[in-house]
């Protein structure tokens, strides 16, 4: 056995293309009396280096095939042979399919699979925008989101990430189960309709609960929630609430209403600049520990604000890029 002529035959076989020449010089150093270690060690050596070169151009990888077939036809034992020559045949044949089927099995156990190609869906700001996944799945994206999906579902799972906000209605499918990855907490279903807030530039997080069950899994705790309940989960100290809100409604930002259940003041002021596409600050050295609960149709900003007023007496003026808020 040569290793620098037998490595390219090999690297033929493992490519499924191979000429009739090449063919006959691998069958002269499948004599019986070879060993099988070097064999294993060239056919690894060849696979690792067949698998790293660019695949033959399809008009070449044709003209091998039809090659091989020929091959094949050629060497099949005719009636009028000998016996010593069609046990000659059988032995290379039988030696070449030992080779063969090693390199198989070497493939199969060490091939990488192919990533999945993930989609993209993004929202900017004052934006709402309906989404359908290949499993039926239907989301609505509320502004300033943006949602990741494989363009095909695993067989064993169904995986999604998710940085902003979304409401779901997950197809059921008891052998898939649906999961949602964000940055702070991670969200498992089998088929439900729920709510997710989880921007990443807010301090409160929260998950509710229309229909079904699902389970939200957070850095240090595992919640379960069902119809009619929902978590509120602060990223920055661990702290979480679990609670039952029969009268709130789920998502009513898809009907145009805000809805805030003690919302740090900070995040108000994210989510109107998230909705009405401005720039809403606080005036420097003061504090502002305000939390708001309550909702509100967004007719305008200036209504919002001057509600706002009402409720906390916060106030409000006009500014080249926006508003800013004060006491």
């Amino acid at each position: 056995m040569n290793r620098k002529t037998d490595k390219p035959q090999i690297r033929r076989y493992l490519n499924g293309t191979y000429t009739t020449d090449e063919v006959d010089a691998l069958q002269q150093s499948l004599r019986p009396d070879s060993s099988d270690e070097p064999w294993e060690e060239l056919a690894a050596e060849t696979w690792e280096e067949s698998h790293e070169e660019a695949t033959t151009d399809p008009q070449t990888h044709a003209a091998y095939l039809h090659e091989a077939e020929k091959l094949l036809r050629r060497i099949q034992p005719s009636a009028r042979r000998s016996p010593h020559r069609r046990w000659l045949y059988a032995a290379s044949g039988i030696a070449a399919l030992i080779v063969l089927a090693w390199i198989a099995v070497y493939t199969l156990r060490y091939r990488t699979p192919s990533p999945a190609t993930w989609m993209t869906i993004e929202t900017s700001f004052g934006e709402k925008k309906a989404v359908t996944l290949p499993d039926g799945s239907r989301l609505v994206l509320n502004a300033c989101t943006r949602l990741q999906y494989p363009a095909t579902f695993e067989t064993t799972s169904r995986s999604v990430r998710l940085a902003g906000e979304a409401y779901f209605e997950v197809a059921p499918d008891p052998e898939r189960p649906f999961q949602i990855e964000t940055p702070h907490l991670q969200v498992k279903v089998l088929g439900t309709s729920f709510n997710i807030q989880s921007y990443a530039e807010d301090e409160l997080m929260s998950v509710a609960v229309k229909s079904g069950k699902v389970q939200v899994d957070l850095p240090e705790a595992m919640i379960r929630l069902q119809k009619e309940e929902k978590i509120l989960f602060q990223p920055h100290t661990g702290e979480h609430n679990k609670k039952r809100k029969e009268s709130e409604p789920v998502a009513a930002w898809i009907q145009g209403n805000l809805c805030f259940d003690h919302t740090p003041i900070q995040d108000v002021a994210r989510c109107l600049e998230r909705t009405f596409n401005c720039r809403i600050s606080f005036a420097p050295g003061q504090t502002f520990t305000n939390r708001l609960t309550g909702e509100h149709d967004h007719q305008s900003l200036e209504s919002i604000l001057e509600s706002l007023y009402y409720i906390s007496g916060i106030r409000y003026r006009k500014t080249a890029a926006g508003f800013e808020l004060y006491k």
